[in-house]
């Protein structure tokens, strides 16, 4: 298991996910990505100053909408206090709460959504700026992913971000590892949603 080996392998800053490539030692999501791309493809990071800035303020609001709860506030099922709503703590703390899940599905997921479709739609598509795939599609489609496995049908409500992920999942090489990689969790085991394996690529509520 992960916690018998994290502090014996010669990471500095033991986490999930890491990276090994030739003698580096990476942890932290960002900087395996950023790292990637640097070694790939560039432009990937985009091609000119405000691509790279927008690239940015992007991966930066997925974060937020990945931990950070905003206008939700403190919310509460009986006497029971739950805190910041988000879709990490969701995940791990409260799924089956039929209140919580309730909140997360009609005014969380939705509230981030809706900011992320306007975005979209302005730059034109299929991608989150324009017509070049960037870091930020990858982030994203895994959010809209997770989000339509947590709210499903949520995405037909976002014909812009639907598009999105239909254009990332048509990419030769994400096509592949979607049709040839396991079924892996979303999240831990420790996971009260997305513990278990979870088969690639959209779920078929967003292709309807």
């Amino acid at each position: 298991m992960w916690y018998n080996v994290k502090n014996h392998i010669g990471l500095d800053f033991p986490n999930l996910p890491y990276l090994f490539d030739n003698g580096l030692k990476l942890t932290q999501s960002d900087a395996i990505l950023r790292h990637l791309c640097r070694r790939i493809d560039e432009k990937l990071l985009g091609t000119t100053d405000e691509e790279q800035a927008k690239v940015d303020m992007l991966l930066g609001v997925s974060m937020d909408f990945r931990m950070v709860s905003p206008s939700v506030g403190r919310m509460s099922t009986g006497s029971a206090s739950l805190g910041r709503l988000t879709l990490v703590r969701v995940a791990y703390r409260n799924y089956h709460d039929d209140a919580v899940r309730a909140e997360l599905q009609q005014q969380r997921i939705p509230s981030f959504l809706a900011k992320f479709e306007r975005f979209a739609a302005l730059h034109g598509g299929p991608h989150i700026l324009g017509s070049r795939l960037t870091i930020a599609d990858f982030v994203l489609y895994d959010l809209l992913d997770v989000s339509e496995r947590m709210a499903p049908g949520v995405l037909s409500q976002y014909p812009s971000l639907k598009r999105l992920c239909l254009a990332f999942e048509d990419q030769e090489a994400i096509r592949t590892f979607i049709d040839e990689a396991p079924s892996i969790p979303l999240n831990n085991m420790h996971a009260k949603f997305g513990a278990e394996p979870q088969p690639r690529g959209l779920p078929a509520s967003a292709r309807n």
